[in-house]
């Protein structure tokens, strides 16, 4: 899964996310070439009651990564793309970019000019190439290196005093702040959990939770 499933398995996970680096990182399965455009290519989409089409797309929803871009506030975020990717266009790592930007995540943006899908060498031959290079390595030590509780404690600054943690199929998702939704009210639809930290009294507000722990 590569880049999108750096974006999948982090934001559904955000606990477990120190860091986030992201190469070539389609947003979903129906952007990514040709695969799977069911409402472009399929004919009987046109006959569809469009609340049935809503109930197939709901299935995979949970796959989307820019749907759950804002679970990623508070953790730095790398994503990186050749300029001559021809299998994820640039384009489509610049809009997850700007999703986690409109959510406040800390995201650095790198296009490598000249660069497609995959290289090995950067700038010089056996230099680390896309995932290993010394601008990642110079990333992955700065992440290393930085306090881990500290940065997600829930002692946050006056500039991260609100998150959110946005979840689609409990089953799939972990946990923000050591809060997890366990079950949803309906099924399959989008639920949440914001944490309010600018008072004095840190809340919890829920939408579509059932229970969580």
């Amino acid at each position: 899964m590569g880049g999108h499933g750096t974006w999948h398995i982090a934001a559904h996970n955000p606990d477990r996310a120190i860091a986030v680096a992201s190469a070539a990182g389609w947003i979903k399965k129906e952007h990514y070439g040709d695969s799977n455009r069911f409402f472009k290519h399929d004919i009987s989409g046109s006959f569809v009651d469009p609340k049935l089409k809503g109930v197939l797309e709901a299935t995979f929803t949970e796959n989307n990564a820019d749907i759950f871009a804002g679970n990623l506030k508070g953790i730095p975020v790398l994503a990186r793309v050749g300029s001559q990717d021809r299998s994820v266009p640039p384009y489509e790592v610049r809009r997850m970019v700007r999703v986690l930007i409109a959510h406040g995540v800390n995201v650095t943006y790198n296009e490598v000019k000249g660069k497609a899908h995959w290289w090995w060498d950067s700038k010089r031959s056996n230099d680390g190439g896309v995932l290993n290079d010394a601008y990642m390595r110079k990333f992955f030590s700065k992440s290393l290196a930085a306090d881990a509780a500290a940065s997600r404690s829930v002692t946050k600054n006056a500039d991260d005093d609100e998150f959110t943690l946005t979840v689609f199929n409990p089953a799939s998702s972990g946990s923000k702040f050591g809060v997890r939704i366990l079950q949803q009210m309906v099924p399959f639809q989008m639920s949440s959990v914001r944490f309010i930290f600018n008072s004095s009294l840190p809340r919890l507000v829920t939408r579509n939770v059932a229970r969580l722990r």
